[in-house]
């Protein structure tokens, strides 16, 4: 009796059948033919295909109408269902969020709309719990105990018996072991594992996150003892000796594995480039639990000055890092690169080769802006600046998306506590780098699908049709348009974002087009790149840090046939599998960095209450204004009911909010004076009050509308 056989069963009976008479459809008599059933019919439903109803009877989840997917949370008690169907997420109810954690997968009935038209669901069965420890603070009051997490993503609260709380007090941060999940009718229970801190500085929140999101603390003894007595890198009849080519690294200051050496030379006809990788294959063996370990962490989790990394650090800060004069083992990719920045042709070997620097980003962009300077290596940074503006120009002609990112550095002082904050302006090495690591990548890519070999790609999806009809009407406002019919490619977004380059409406158009983008993700599949515009894309060039890379770095090496680390590539369910965790993973840990960050962005401002500040609307909502402001980038929220007296409708195709009566319209992009109102740390809650408004593109309040219209870059006070 196979699950295949009794779950097609199940489907060509088209309704819920009973166990008996799903044992005469199947022909079932004896006892433990039943008892196999049974099992057979647990496993259906623990994977989510299969649902009991209320009359236990068995049924097939899709032809019930049933909606399968992972619950997320929000601060304020509702919650959503993320499912693998097109569209919005469905809204879940604060009564239906009081039984399930963020992260649980369900089961759902949809039913109905909220007041705000939202499509609503109700949980029907969970499928899979996915909380199983908590962190917060510990609060006891009139003799019950409980635990208010510090995620604001989750809004009940944790029960904890009196004597499950081991010696915690009254205002202690702790990490929680959930003994008890929430129910219909019962609030979740949990015992206190460990005692975190009584204060939040940066370390305990970041202790805090490692709990919430489900980090690893520490590597297990197995894969410790593995990796007691690796060997150092030699020459040996594995790879090439490249140890005469003079590579260099580049990276960031307080960077600490080294993934990438790069180094180049012009050639008659353009370049012949030289990425070197670290060779993490040759150290992380299928089968070992060091593989198993790499690959359940799938990433390294980044936080403010800390890394919780995929690898023991005698791997990622030592034997594969390409640190300067000392041999390491790399699988190379040598790249030759025409004068238009074309990639004509790559080969891939590993080799042992020895860094002669590492050289830090804000350094080299200093060099190569200093025509006189001396610096040891500047010939080398001197040709790959060359190549970096052919491959940039290449990017230009090919149409890739070109966003300026929006990061900060934290600035953390000896006692734990943040001082400062301050924005991150990428320059030319960054820039430089960067081109270089997504040519490898392209090689990396093209060298598997010529060689009809699967692994890993990194998958960028167009715009979905909902977004990409709501972006053609806010393009339609400004008289824009947008080419390529129904499947425009990422060169006609960008084409839009060179029409409008220089001009106010630059940053509306820009803010409005970031949000109508997929998120990329790991798969077999071969659909490329959107944002890069590139048909072929694999993660090849930080296996350090990413388990995908490793993949890819195996598949090579098992189509050269040579080099220790080769691994017969896994088949495409297996990959569609693996593809589907590491970008879970890698999900999960950009939420837990941003966790972090939206914490310490709070306690930095905490102080400041009552301060002015100068801002852009970053984002526009049916409750208000997110207006972040310039100096530190921290965005917080101007309440709707704070713009005026007047009734605004939001239009989100628009990003815009509009008033009723004046016709005054706040879009994305807009200017802002605010003052500082309300700090929330544990709700990352940030509120601001309006002060002055200056459009960024003038408007009209129209025919028989009071009051004067308001010109661009006019500020008006609220």
């Amino acid at each position: 009796m196979t699950y295949e056989r009794v779950f097609q069963q199940l489907r060509q009976a088209g309704q819920p059948m009973s166990f008996r008479a799903l044992c005469a459809a199947l022909e079932i008599t004896e006892k433990s033919d039943k008892r196999q059933l049974t099992g057979v019919l647990e496993a259906l439903a623990n994977e989510g295909r299969v649902l009991v109803n209320r009359h236990g009877d068995y049924g097939v989840v899709e032809q019930m109408d049933l909606l399968r997917g992972v619950v997320l949370g929000h601060r304020d008690g509702y919650g959503f269902l993320k499912t693998e169907r097109p569209g919005p997420d469905w809204f879940l109810p604060p009564r239906q969020m009081a039984r399930v954690f963020p992260g649980d997968r369900v089961l759902a009935r949809p039913g109905g709309h909220d007041r705000r038209g939202r499509e609503k669901a109700s949980i029907v069965e969970v499928l899979e719990r996915n909380t199983e420890a908590l962190a917060g603070r510990l609060k006891i009051d009139a003799g019950i105990s409980y635990l208010v997490p510090e995620n604001p993503q989750i809004s009940q609260q944790v029960l904890i018996p009196p004597d499950q709380r081991n010696g915690a007090n009254n205002g202690d941060i702790v990490q929680v072991r959930i003994t008890r999940q929430p129910e219909r009718d019962a609030q979740p229970l949990a015992t206190v594992e460990r005692v975190l801190g009584d204060e939040l500085d940066v370390a305990t929140r970041i202790d805090v996150a490692i709990t919430d999101f489900g980090l690893p603390r520490e590597f297990p003894a197995a894969v410790l003892r593995e990796v007691e007595n690796l060997p150092r890198p030699s020459l040996d009849k594995h790879g090439r000796d490249m140890r005469e080519i003079p590579f260099v690294t580049i990276d960031g200051a307080d960077a600490k594995d080294f993934d990438d050496a790069v180094f180049a030379r012009r050639t008659p006809k353009g370049w012949r480039l030289w990425v070197a990788i670290a060779d993490v294959s040759r150290y992380v063996r299928p089968g070992t639990a060091l593989d198993r370990e790499a690959q359940a962490r799938a990433t390294s989790v980044y936080f403010p000055g800390r890394v919780i990394p995929m690898l023991p650090p005698v791997l990622s800060d030592d034997l594969c890092s390409l640190r300067p004069d000392e041999d390491r083992y790399a699988l190379i990719a040598e790249l030759v690169i025409s004068a238009e920045g074309q990639l004509r042709s790559s080969r891939f070997y590993p080799g042992l080769i020895r860094s002669r620097a590492r050289l830090i980003y804000d350094d080299v962009a200093a060099e190569l802006d200093a025509p006189d300077s001396r610096h040891p290596h500047i010939n080398t940074l001197r040709t790959l600046s060359s190549l970096f503006e052919a491959l940039h120009a290449a990017r230009q002609v090919r149409g890739a998306l070109d966003f300026e990112g929006r990061e900060v550095f934290f600035d953390i002082g000896d006692d734990g506590h943040l001082r400062a904050i301050r924005p991150v302006t990428r320059n030319r090495a960054h820039r430089l780098i960067e081109e270089c690591m997504i040519m490898a990548n392209v090689a990396a890519a093209r060298f598997l699908r010529n060689r009809k070999l699967q692994a890993l790609n990194r998958v960028h999806p167009p715009p979905p049709a909902d977004a990409l009809d709501d972006f053609r009407k806010f393009l339609a406002e400004w008289g824009l348009k947008l080419g390529g019919r129904n499947k425009p490619r990422p060169k006609h977004y960008q084409a839009v974002l060179d029409s409008v380059a220089g001009k106010p409406e630059a940053v509306l158009v820009q803010g409005a087009l970031l949000r109508t983008l997929s998120q990329a993700v790991y798969s077999p599949d071969t659909d490329g790149h959107f944002g890069l515009a590139l048909d072929d894309y694999a993660h090849f060039t930080s296996p350090i840090r990413r388990y995908p890379d490793l993949n890819v770095h195996r598949t090579i090496k098992w189509a050269l046939k040579e080099g220790a680390g080769a691994v017969e590539p896994d088949d495409g369910e297996a990959l569609q599998v693996l593809g589907v965790h590491c970008s879970e993973r890698e999900r999960n840990a950009e939420q837990a960095g941003w966790n972090v960050v939206e914490a310490l962005k709070c306690e930095y401002l905490e102080g400041r209450v009552g301060e002015t500040f100068e801002g852009e609307v970053v984002g526009v909502t049916n409750f208000g204004l997110f207006v972040e402001i310039d100096t530190v980038r921290i965005s917080g929220l101007v309440h709707i009911s704070s713009l005026g007296r007047d009734y605004f409708q939001h239009e989100p195709e628009f990003h815009r909010l509009r008033g009723e009566r004046s016709g005054q319209m706040f879009r994305l992009g807009d200017r802002m004076k605010v003052r500082l109102a309300r700090v929330d740390s544990q709700e990352r809650k940030i509120d601001f009050e309006p002060l002055a408004h200056r459009p960024l593109i003038g408007y009209s309040r129209g025919i028989g509308a009071k009051g004067r219209d308001q010109q661009a870059n006019q500020w008006r006070e609220l």
